[in-house]
């Protein structure tokens, strides 16, 4: 972190130490990402930056709850239409 500093600074990047603080987490990740993808580890890089991305993570939790929904879904449609229910 004392190096990204030091190159904001030299590249008249303005910061505050709390703007850094709070986004540590993400700064840290974002420069892993780039170190990865500098030496062609793409997969890697990627997993990097997905590893904590909110909105994937709210989509795999509601991943269980949404295929309980669809088949639930599919099991009315078939009373109410006196059908089987076919795996999908």
């Amino acid at each position: 972190m004392h190096q990204f500093r030091n190159y904001l600074t030299k590249h008249n990047v303005r910061f505050s130490e709390t703007e850094v603080a709070e986004n540590q987490d993400w700064i840290k990740r974002k420069i892993k990402q780039e170190v990865f993808m500098s030496t062609s580890v793409c997969k890697k890089a990627l997993k990097v930056l997905l590893e904590a991305d909110p909105q994937l993570q709210k989509g795999v939790e509601a991943m269980p709850q949404a295929r309980a929904l669809y088949q639930n879904a599919r099991k009315i449609v078939a009373q109410r239409t006196g059908g089987t229910i076919d795996q999908p």
